[in-house]
């Protein structure tokens, strides 16, 4: 990955003083008609050219999904949190000169910086706005015996821009900035399926959920087919996992399958996985004030070694040499 002598640690005080440094403030995003020129297919193919031997995860959900705060907790598992598999060394593009691809890996800078303010906070970070791509470039670092770094790139939409796939009963198309990432045949590839176990979420009705990802899945095995792809690893989390009380708590496949039918049938289950994740106990403070506490630890975990498994072939879930006394 370029520029690694100019990355950053996510831990704390490092984050403050680098902030600082670089003079990247909090809150503020990339011009709008900058993304509109880099969305629109070549130039923002020759940004992600810039972005050096990386492997990308591509998260996909509906509004309200939780994308970005899985995001946020999965960097935190590392650099806050009570894992011991290693952290996430942070690009944020200072040795690039392709203006483009330097602007998406600042913006995605600035948003794990909130991330980390926010979650530190134990307070929920707020969605991406229409139209937004946040792309995060860093280092895995594990601190597992014989496991190597990781280069992996986050990138993360928001959900009203996924629903236009839903349009015109499943005939609509992806906007460019998302679509471009199923056209690049080359890159290594891991999408993140995020749907919350309550298909109520966001006053969308039944069954709603299962038809959004099965059209997603049904674009994937069409452009495969068509152009001849190796077809990308697939993980369906289902999400606040810890407030569902059904009848399926210790059996999240079954869920699945219950809940998601169409879904279920397009995953391959011998190269996909079908997870749960809860980012921690939420509490509400006030009305309409939500806290995070605690954080749980396993299940950004669990995620980690299936992102570095797909891509390295090995498991993060070996004891470090010192555990072993």
């Amino acid at each position: 990955m370029s520029g690694q002598d100019k990355a950053t640690k996510l831990t704390g005080e490092n984050v403050n003083s680098d902030e600082k440094q670089y003079g990247l403030k909090s809150g503020t995003s990339t011009d709008s008609n900058t993304k509109e020129k880099y969305f629109n297919g070549r130039e923002f193919s020759e940004a992600l050219d810039k972005i050096e031997d990386t492997n990308y995860v591509f998260f996909f959900g509906q509004q309200g999904s939780g994308k970005s705060v899985i995001i946020g907790s999965l960097l935190r598992s590392l650099n806050e949190g009570k894992s011991n598999k290693g952290g996430f060394i942070l690009n944020k593009g200072d040795n690039i000169k392709h203006k483009g691809c330097k602007e998406l890996l600042q913006e995605g800078y600035r948003f794990a910086y909130n991330a980390h303010e926010i979650l530190k906070q134990k307070r929920f970070m707020a969605r991406n706005d229409k139209g937004d791509l946040t792309i995060i470039n860093g280092r895995f670092e594990p601190t597992i015996e014989d496991c190597n770094p990781l280069d992996i790139t986050f990138l993360d939409v928001a959900g009203e821009d996924l629903i236009e796939l839903d349009a015109n009963h499943g005939q609509g198309k992806l906007p460019n900035h998302i679509n471009i990432f199923l056209k690049l045949s080359t890159l290594p590839l891991l999408i993140i399926l995020v749907v919350p176990h309550d298909p109520t979420i966001e006053n969308k009705p039944e069954g709603y959920t299962d038809r959004l990802m099965a059209q997603f899945l049904e674009t994937i095995d069409k452009r495969s087919s068509q152009d001849k792809l190796k077809k990308p690893r697939i993980m369906l989390l289902i999400t606040q996992w810890d407030s569902y009380a059904g009848k399926y708590q210790n059996d999240v496949t079954a869920f699945a399958k219950t809940k998601l039918p169409s879904t279920y049938t397009l995953l391959n289950r011998n190269r996909d996985l079908i997870s749960e994740y809860s980012i921690g106990r939420v509490i509400e403070l006030t009305e309409g004030e939500l806290s995070i506490d605690p954080f749980y630890e396993e299940y950004p975990i669990r995620v980690w070694n299936r992102i570095y498994e797909t891509f390295t072939g090995k498991s993060l879930n070996k004891k470090p040499w010192w555990q072993f006394f």
